[in-house]
């Protein structure tokens, strides 16, 4: 971020963004590039195949990844994008908030089957496609404080 901020003036917009392990660091970090970033106002953060439940997420930012206390408090429940995301809104409400993900990704549904069985396979089932499905339907239907921007959207003016 040092070496970018100089290149890049003040901008009006701003768009964080990440797949697959950068879109877990996108939810968790949109706030602290914003901080840097303090001319943006029409901010944007796209979380891009990000999606796995697991109770030991606070632990683990806590244990393993010696995370800050301003990320580990955001951490409530099993879906930490959610967790994360939820927290941003509430902190930044003008945040636009974008969620991409696909019912076919095959390294998610890997490791939710290693997390909830702990059993490592490479191969993907029917059984764990069906789950990744069922799990993209629980986040939306998780928190509509975020999620009605984008599944109900406001009409546009004029």
């Amino acid at each position: 971020m040092n070496e970018v901020l100089p290149l890049i003036g003040e901008p009006g917009t701003l768009v964080v963004t990440g797949s697959s392990v950068g879109g877990f660091a996108t939810a968790l970090l949109t706030d602290d590039v914003m901080a840097r970033i303090p001319s943006a106002t029409n901010v944007t953060a796209c979380v891009d195949s990000a999606l796995l439940y697991y109770d030991g997420w606070l632990q683990t930012a806590r244990d393993l990844w010696r995370a800050p206390d301003a990320i580990c408090e955001r951490l409530t429940g099993d879906n930490i994008v959610l967790d994360a995301l939820v927290a941003l809104r509430r902190s930044h409400n003008g945040v636009k908030i974008l969620f991409t993900g696909s019912t076919r990704d095959h390294d998610l549904q890997i490791y939710q089957t290693y997390i909830d069985t702990g059993v490592m396979s490479f191969e993907t089932t029917h059984a764990s496609s069906a789950l990744y499905l069922d799990n993209l339907r629980r986040m939306c239907a998780d928190d509509h404080e975020i999620w009605h921007i984008l599944v109900y959207p406001a009409p546009r003016a004029g």
